[in-house]
């Protein structure tokens, strides 16, 4: 808990001080939708703001996952979880992202499989690097197949 102790400003600077630390306290403390929803501007993306409102709040991912989890690992019960979220899963026939360009200045990775959260971090400083024209990491991902799902 984080304990404020209140000194009454004397100036419009300590006002203007006083309410940016409350916002930059309040959004520090925003689940990441929620302050992506506040952060798109009424009728701007409706395409954003539509998937923001499909998934599931992080809050009810226990009443989605502890039944699961519980029944392979029972000894669990009672166990809090701190950290939690949930997200679209893109999964490729092949297991491995996609990479590659669309023309000559629009390049997209996709398709992590589940392995987003490392392979992200890989695929930032891959598309930085070809950015900056130095594309031969780029090109290793981008030259393997990609397969579509049959159906």
């Amino acid at each position: 808990m984080i304990k404020l102790k209140w000194l009454a400003p004397t100036s419009i600077s300590e006002v203007q001080n006083a309410v940016q630390t409350a916002i930059n306290l309040e959004f520090a403390t925003l689940p990441p939708y929620l302050y992506a929803k506040m952060t798109i501007l009424p009728g701007a993306n409706a395409p954003a703001m539509q998937r923001l409102n499909s998934g599931q709040p992080p809050e009810s991912i226990d009443n989605l996952i502890r039944p699961k989890l519980l029944k392979t690992f029972p000894q669990l019960k009672g166990v809090r979880i701190d950290y939690r979220w949930t997200g679209n899963f893109l999964l490729t026939l092949s297991r491995l992202p996609q990479v590659g360009r669309l023309g000559d200045n629009i390049y997209y990775s996709q398709g992590c499989s589940g392995h987003g959260v490392t392979y992200t971090h890989l695929a930032g400083k891959v598309l930085a690097e070809a950015l900056r024209g130095q594309a031969e990491r780029f090109d290793a991902f981008a030259d393997l197949p990609h397969y579509p799902f049959p159906g």
